[in-house]
């Protein structure tokens, strides 16, 4: 992969990560259906983006720019709870080239987004052609509508 990230970076080219299957798919489809699968995909989404932070990948390219799936918001929260994406490193400006897509329009997801990394670091994606695009309006309806 790094040759192709380095020449995505040279470029300044979005490089998404986005897992599409675990090893283990059958056996979880088998066991848990489309949602344990889904979470087997969001672990490996996740363990990719908490292997990037860990390692110099951000420091040997800066102009590289990721986008991560939110299948891996577990990882990616508690990477937000400490490290390079809290709130003081956020503050002093000090953040990766990193953003993160949801094909949904949960605003509990949104929110966690939001307020972890930014909302400049979160994009509306679609998963098109398995679920509708979502629209715009619908997605900011629901994103600052916050129960009770």
């Amino acid at each position: 992969m790094r040759p192709t990230l380095d020449v995505a970076a040279r470029h300044k080219v979005p490089v998404f990560v986005h897992p599409v299957a675990h090893p283990n798919a059958e056996a979880l489809l088998k066991g848990a259906g489309n949602l344990g699968n889904s979470l087997g995909r969001g672990l490996l989404n996740g363990v990719a983006f908490l292997s990037v932070i860990k390692s110099s990948l951000l420091d040997d390219l800066p102009d590289l720019h990721l986008v991560f799936a939110t299948l891996g918001l577990g990882a990616i929260v508690q990477a937000a709870r400490g490290g390079i994406y809290d709130r003081a490193e956020r503050a002093i400006g000090r953040r990766p080239n990193i953003y993160f897509d949801t094909r949904g329009h949960d605003p509990d997801i949104i929110h966690t987004l939001t307020g972890s990394f930014g909302a400049e670091r979160v994009l509306a994606g679609t998963d098109w052609p398995i679920l509708a695009a979502p629209q715009r309006r619908g997605v900011c309806d629901r994103a600052w509508r916050r129960p009770g």
